[in-house]
Parts: structure tokens; sequence; C-alpha cells
């Protein structure tokens, strides 16, 4: 056998076949190989002392190995150190019978990798199986389902009542939890920092706005197995929407030579022939297919496009949808109103996704929907503006309009808790050609241009053609 120095270098091999996918980078090693010594959660957990050569630690599925001088990255690794359990989870009103469950599937129909929020009478079953880390592929079929909520109990319950699984919870955020880390200590620890039996309640305006759990399998209250990694189970309040979503409008078959714009206030939703696909551009920003190597949104993968599912029927305990059309209605935000209405000129228009949202209903406006309902001001409008109907009655307004009177041409007649009027506009340029009447609390006026006659607290008084009274 040589005594020189030799060198190693490991590669990724499919499974079936003997082929290799990747080779690792080159390692000097001596005789003893390389020896794992177990997971990290970072590099920058690695030893930066006491290191022999060969040592090897695995980092989210790839192996870190020592070369005498450095760790070295030499590639992806199969085995248990690759492998990962999975949670899957399901809901029914069921305490006794658990959802179906066919446990030889990888991704099982009915069970979802997100805890869904649960109603009044809902039961939150969980079931998991060991990844393969390489192929993902089931090593282990999932386990039989058990419920996570529990049957009595303040806030929900604590821990699974008749199954030898415990389940510990904590507040978090999408992406962080307030528990202490996980991590090769605390993994095992009987009672870990932070993780708490009862499930925690969630407030809205607290920034804290999901729950995390960690389980493992307990007998005679000792621990059989490790806690699991940390996993959300979903947003169960979700942080309020108003203001966040743009205008969905249509703009037709999508081309590669069209620019699309979503201006964070409107955004156009395309047909794309190529898979059949509606998609929403769901990115601020401006699209042209030309400078996108020609992708369309069915094969684009920045992820600025969005498809719109399509599905014959929907029923669900709950639906947040900030922005949607129904029917001929949109709704945005505090907004719902028709996806009819009347431009600048007063003529119809469909261009809904024009409207100002500040000023809705202002006559200059490119669009004025026929109707509309303000949920945040309590306002309602009819008739492009001609009624409106507001939270404080004092403002409250029924007007009828013929013509643009606003242009310089038309008529209109208007009430209010303070009377009645009426303006007949001819020409802007020849006031003497006007008309309007009014009467209110403040009393009688009449312009018929020339003549002129009123009646206040002041008295009477008529204007001629000369102007004397």
């Amino acid at each position: 056998m040589s005594t020189g120095i030799w060198w190693k270098s490991i590669a990724l091999v499919q499974g079936e076949t003997g082929s290799v996918i990747e080779w690792g980078a080159v390692v000097k090693v001596t005789g003893q190989g390389v020896v794992i010594k177990g997971t990290l959660d970072s590099t920058d957990d690695l030893p930066t002392s006491g290191n022999e050569i060969g040592d090897g630690w695995v980092i989210d599925g790839f192996l870190w190995v020592w070369n005498g001088s450095n760790w070295v990255n030499v590639g992806k690794v199969q085995g248990m150190d690759g492998n990962y359990y999975e949670y899957r989870f399901a809901r029914n009103n069921s305490w006794e019978i658990a959802p179906q469950l066919n446990a030889a599937e990888r991704y099982p129909a009915g069970w979802s990798s997100t805890a869904p929020a649960l109603s009044s009478g809902k039961v939150l079953w969980a079931t998991f199986a060991l990844i393969n880390g390489g192929d993902n592929t089931l090593m282990e079929q999932w386990c039989d389902p058990y419920y996570m909520t529990g049957m009595t109990g303040d806030n929900g319950g604590s821990g699974i009542p008749g199954v030898g699984y415990e389940v510990r919870y904590c507040k978090g955020t999408e992406t962080t939890y307030t528990g202490e880390a996980w991590s090769d200590s605390m993994k095992w620890k009987r009672n870990p920092t932070g993780w708490s039996m009862d499930v925690p309640e969630l407030t809205n305006g607290d920034e804290y706005n999901y729950i995390w759990f960690i389980q493992c399998r307990v007998i005679n209250d000792n621990m059989e197995t490790a806690w699991s990694k940390p996993n959300p189970m979903g947003g169960i309040i979700t942080p309020d929407p108003v203001g966040s979503q743009p205008i969905a409008y249509p703009a037709g078959i999508y081309s590669t030579s069209t620019p699309y714009i979503n201006d964070g206030e409107k955004a156009p939703y395309v047909y794309d022939t190529s898979d059949g696909n509606y998609y929403f551009l769901k990115s601020v920003m401006t699209w042209l297919g030309t400078q996108w190597n020609n992708e369309s949104p069915a094969t684009d993968t920045s992820g600025a496009w969005t498809v719109l599912e399509n599905y014959e029927a929907i029923y669900t305990d709950l639906l947040i949808a900030p922005n949607s059309l129904v029917g001929g209605a949109v709704f945005n935000n505090n907004l719902m109103f028709s996806q009819r209405g009347k431009n600048a000129s007063g003529g119809d228009s469909s261009e809904y996704h024009l409207i100002n949202t500040s000023d809705p209903m202002n006559t200059s406006n490119s669009f004025r929907p026929n109707f509309l309902l303000d949920f945040e001001n309590g306002e309602a409008y009819f008739g492009a503006g001609g009624i409106h109907l507001a939270a404080d009655s004092a403002n409250s307004l029924i007007q009828l309009i013929s013509g643009n009177p606003a242009a310089g041409f038309g008529s209109a007649a208007s009430m209010d808790l303070e009377g009645i009027g009426f303006d007949k506009v001819v020409a802007t340029s020849n006031p003497t050609a006007n008309r309007s009447a009014e009467l209110s609390i403040k009393g009688l006026s009449v312009n018929m241009g020339i003549p002129r006659f009123s009646v206040n607290e002041d008295g009477m008084t008529f204007g001629n053609y000369i102007g004397t009274n």
C-alpha cells in the first residue's frame, strides 16, 4: 500500500441506476477516512479548534469536512443525517375518527403542510413521516393520525389525551418563535424553556400572531424521542389587509410585446394561451415579455405572476379576500363599487381600474362608479354620485343630474337637510342665461338670470333688467 498522501471526493449517486449526479470537493485525508460527528444548524457553529483531518459535520443536508486547515463542503449526503421528519395536518368534526389518510402516499390527499385555522367544533389532526433528504421519498409511512386539539382545559386544552405524544406550544411570527431555540441540547430537555403544554391565546395587534409547536413521544413521562424541530401552525390571526391590495382588472390575452403595469393601486390579469390559465401581476413593476427572455406568465420563474386557480365550486368556513371581482362588483379594501360607471365627460365607462379610491365620486375622475359603498366612512353613492347617503346625516345629499353642469351644461336638482335646490347651466360664459332656485331654512331664492327674486330674514328683494329693486 502506498504511504503517500491520499485525497478523497464524495459523490451524490442516483440510488437506482448508480450513476453519479455530482462530485463534491477534493479533500486531503489520512487513513482514518471521514468521520461524521453529527449535525449543526449553520456553518457558524463549525468548531475552530480540536479538529482531526476527516472530521465531518452535516449542515442542511450537506457534509462539511476538515481538511487540516479549512472546512470544505464536499456535497450533499444521504442517510440518517440528511433525512428529516415532515408533518401534515387535517381537520374534521370528530374526536374519535381521524380524517382519511393514505399512509403510503408522499403527498396524502386532504392533508396540508400547514395547520388550517380552526372554527368552533373543529378538531385538528396531525401525522408525520420520515422523508429521504436525497430523493424526497417516504422512508417510513405516515404514522397513525392523532389529534392536537385538547378536548378539555384552558385555552383549547393541553397535550394529546390518550396518545403517547406530547405537544408544546409558544407564540411566534410567520418565521420566528419565542420558545427556546431548537438545538442538540434543547431537543432532549424534558421541559424546554418557553414551551408550554397550554395553547397560547392570540390577540389582535400582537406582533406574535402565529402559534408554533414541538412534539415528542413520551412513555411513563420519559422522552422516547427528541423534540421535533419547531413548526408553525399557520397564521391564526390574519393581519389587517386594508390598503394592501391593488385593484385587479382584465388585460386580455397575454402578449410579450405589451407592457403590463402594477403601480400598487391597480394591476392587470391576463389569459396565457400556452397553458389556458389566467395570471395576475402581483409584483409592483412594469413587465414587458421581450425584456424577460420572451417568457410568459406560465413560464415565469421570477415570481412576478401568480396563477388564478380555477374552481367550479368552493365551500369554506372562512374567506378573507381584500381584493376580488364578484359578478359586476369590485371589492377593494374598504370599498365595494360597480364595474360600470361614468367618465369625466359623463359617458358610460367600464374602466373601473381607473377609479380614484381617495376621492371616488369626483366628477373630474376618469371613472366614477354607478354604485359605491364606503365601509370605512359609512357612505353610499347611487346613480354615479347622484344620491349620497353619509354616516353623518348633515352630509347626506340626494341629487339628480342631467348632462354635466360642472362642465358648463346640464341641470341638477338636490335635497338635503338644509333644503331643496335647482340649477340649470346653459353657458358658463353667460351667467344671465342660467337659472337657479333654492328653498331652504334661510329663505327662498329664484334666479332667472334677470330678473332675480329672494325672500329671507332681511326682507324681500327683486331685480329687473336695469338692476333696479
